[in-house]
């Protein structure tokens, strides 16, 4: 046997997990996700509209040193808001305020490098956020960017 049908064999024997083990088994539970407020909702759904809209002038290194720096201060603006209106307490809370504090990190990084890798490093923080934030908290209207 070449050595491209061993590792073919490897991978599919990892991939279908321990023997013997049920389906039901080999998937983790899934984590119950937050209560969020409209409040919060809608600043998060505004987020994710700007970040939308400034997507593909980022990604392709086409953004001004001026539009990156009214995308920063537009993202800071929703940021404060969805941050000064939240109700929630507790660990819901710190999760919220993480994922707007690296979501305003990106903003930044954008502000400060607008077309070069460093504004690409940004948007993928700000991504990551965002899909985060629909992963942990509960908002029938959240849509991934993609």
């Amino acid at each position: 046997m070449n050595r491209r049908k061993l590792l073919l064999q490897a991978f599919l024997i990892a991939a279908a997990g321990p023997a013997g083990a049920s389906e039901q088994e080999a998937r983790p539970e899934a984590k119950p996700k937050f209560a969020i407020d409209a409040t919060t909702r809608k600043a998060m759904l505004a987020l994710r509209a700007v970040v939308l809209k400034h997507h593909t002038l980022i990604t392709h290194r086409r953004i001004s040193n001026d539009g990156a720096k009214r995308f920063a201060e537009e993202i800071q603006a929703l940021v404060d808001s969805a941050a000064g209106g939240v109700v929630l307490e507790g660990r819901e809370r710190a999760a919220l305020k993480a994922i707007l504090a690296e979501i305003e990190g990106g903003a930044l990084a954008i502000q400060h490098a607008p077309a070069t890798m460093g504004a690409i490093d940004g948007m993928l923080r700000i991504d990551a956020a965002l899909a985060r934030y629909g992963a942990e908290f509960e908002d029938p209207a959240w849509q991934p960017l993609r």
